[in-house]
């Protein structure tokens, strides 16, 4: 089949739209082995035209099925999202539309003053709303009208004047886009800038300003095409790669600089502001570790013993280390493992369909901060790392032990590496010295304005 009749079929000179079902989720689909609709048109430019909406549906089918049968999506999800799924399939009154009659179906229990429907990628929850309740629905929400940042690569590809090459490298790149970022919802102007911090350890900088391009071009293309799915709002319209530094450790000073230390008031504001018991054990343990957000949502109950974390799965070779667990979390610790129901130290959190642990806890976090009112760009979980790194040096400890701990690199020397030459013992001190108590520093971490 060429490209050109991608996903047609033409049966007594009408067209129909065809995609076979993956064997993997037929028996979700009461064995069907393929999805089929009439375009009613002898018109290939036509058929071509009319085929992507049953495309992308039954795509989104496909995707909500998976998740459903490995158990990743709950019950209650898919069938909200089928519900809200088959009703959509009845509107014709256009996509921004069929959005807003849609909150009309959303439960009362999650939305406050929804018939309001303002603000479409903001909505106001009721104030007893739980935040599972929230993650749910939005879930279903997202399933339902198919806002998968992935949907229409194909589709934009087939307009996109390029040579076979371009588009390869335009499709991997958008395809590690929507890997990264399944729903809209998750994409903002800090999440980008964080994922860039992320390509910068391991893509040169020519390859990621490339890849942004890509992106910036397939977001501009949906949200004139596809008005009421994509906000207009590009959020890579402003080049998200910051300037290249002189130096490797100039370019550290300035991520340093732009991701700031919270201040030991800071650390006090958040466990006061926390609503719950899980958002206060997070604070504290980001907070006494230095670990990525993904380190401690990914920790397995195998990785924590009685005096540290074993972690073993980090981003860089730097990563792999041993952090003696701070006497303040002993106590937290403890007690998230004997609760723990399936083998996490978090336990209970939702995994996306690529395994990550850290979508929900990140969104949380980020909402803590703009609640104690500190929030900026570049300030997020990570910035602990800073904080604790920051009172490390201030109780005399030399960079490269603080960096030992902390797991990151020091120039041309990977503090990993360097970690062979630091005893555990000596490792447990320098954690056991860090305090945020108010008073127990003439100054605080300082945060940079």
């Amino acid at each position: 089949m060429s490209k050109q009749s991608s996903y047609l079929e033409k049966q007594y000179n009408t067209y129909f739209a065809v995609l076979r079902i993956p064997v993997d989720v037929q028996r979700y689909f009461q064995g069907k082995t393929r999805f089929s609709a009439t375009l009613k048109t002898s018109s290939l430019s036509e058929a071509n035209r009319l085929k992507w909406p049953y495309i992308e549906g039954w795509k989104a089918n496909i995707e909500l099925a998976r998740r459903t049968m490995s158990g990743k999506v709950p019950a209650n999800v898919a069938e909200k999202a089928a519900r809200y799924a088959l009703w959509l399939q009845g509107h014709h009154n256009g996509p921004e539309e069929a959005k807003i009659e849609l909150f009309g179906l959303l439960d009362e229990t999650v939305w406050r003053d929804y018939e309001q429907r303002d603000n479409l990628y903001n909505p106001t929850h009721r104030d007893d709303t739980t935040e599972r309740e929230k993650e749910d629905t939005y879930l279903a929400y997202s399933m339902a009208i198919k806002d998968w940042t992935g949907s229409y690569v194909e589709e934009f590809l087939t307009h996109y004047e390029a040579e076979a090459k371009t588009k390869d490298e335009a499709r991997r790149a958008l395809k590690t886009f929507s890997e990264r970022f399944p729903h809209l919802e998750e994409i903002s102007r800090h999440a980008v800038e964080d994922w860039v911090e992320d390509m910068l350890e391991s893509r040169s900088r020519p390859t990621i300003k490339k890849r942004i391009g890509f992106i910036r071009g397939y977001w501009n293309w949906c949200s004139h095409r596809k008005r009421g799915y994509f906000p207009p709002e590009n959020p890579f319209e402003k080049d998200p790669l910051p300037q290249a530094a002189k130096s490797k450790q100039a370019s550290s000073q300035k991520a340093q600089s732009k991701r700031p230390a919270f201040t030991r008031e800071d650390y006090s504001k958040f466990l006061d502001a926390a609503r719950d018991q899980e958002m206060q054990d997070f604070t504290k343990i980001a907070a006494h570790t230095g670990c990525r957000i993904s380190e401690i949502m990914h920790f397995k109950l195998q990785d924590v013993a009685h005096d540290r974390f074993n972690v073993e799965d980090a981003k860089s070779e730097s990563g792999w280390r041993e952090i003696p667990i701070h006497n303040e979390i002993k106590p937290v610790v403890e007690r998230l493992v004997a609760n723990s129901t399936d083998g996490f130290l978090f336990t209970g959190q939702t995994s996306n369909k690529y395994g990550k642990r850290t979508a929900r806890m990140g969104k949380r976090f980020v909402r803590l901060i703009k609640k104690v009112g500190i929030y900026k760009s570049g300030v997020g979980a990570h910035s602990f790392r800073r904080s604790l790194a920051t009172m490390m040096l201030e109780n005399g400890v030399e960079e490269p032990k603080a960096a030992a701990i902390i797991g990151h690199e020091i120039g041309t020397m990977t503090y990993g590496i360097y970690a062979g030459g630091i005893s555990f013992a000596e490792k447990n001190a320098i954690i056991q010295s860090i305090s945020y108590d108010m008073g127990s520093a003439s100054q605080s971490p300082r945060r940079n304005s």
